[in-house]
């Protein structure tokens, strides 16, 4: 048989979604994604790929950002309560990456499935991008505070 075939007959009794946008392709004809056109291929594999650099980029971007959003919230409350705004370009960094990180974070998130059915250097990219937005503002903070 045919691969195409093999895929067909497997998804004519089978619910399988596209690995890039989740639609469901039970009963699908040819090898391609309808929704988002995608070439498909019925192959054997794990269900999780490796998921060091995810996880890796996750606990960077949450920790870094998490500390950039304490820092520049406790710096806007003390600011607040004694009318004793910091000089901006000593501060500016702080409140860019606390507000950047939880954008981040969500887009890493959010975006899972399709940050995991892209090619290996697609990923190392985009994680050495989600961890540059979080933690060159932090290292710029704590360059610009020395």
């Amino acid at each position: 048989m045919e691969r195409d075939e093999l895929l067909a007959n497997f998804l004519r009794d089978h619910d399988a979604v596209c690995p890039v946008c989740r639609y469901n392709v039970r009963g699908l004809t040819d090898p391609v994604c309808p929704e988002c056109g995608v070439p498909l291929s019925l192959t054997v594999g794990t269900s999780e790929p490796r998921l060091g650099l995810w996880l890796t980029t996750l606990v960077v971007v949450a920790s870094a950002g998490g500390f950039l959003m304490i820092a520049g919230g406790a710096l806007v409350v003390s600011a607040v309560m004694y009318n004793d705004w910091p000089p901006f370009d000593e501060a500016w960094s702080l409140y860019m990456g606390a507000l950047l990180s939880p954008l981040v974070l969500w887009g890493w998130l959010r975006y899972r499935p399709r940050i995991r059915a892209s090619t290996a250097a697609a990923r190392r990219w985009l994680s050495l991008a989600a961890m540059a937005f979080v933690v060159l503002p932090l290292l710029a903070f704590f360059w610009l505070i020395v």
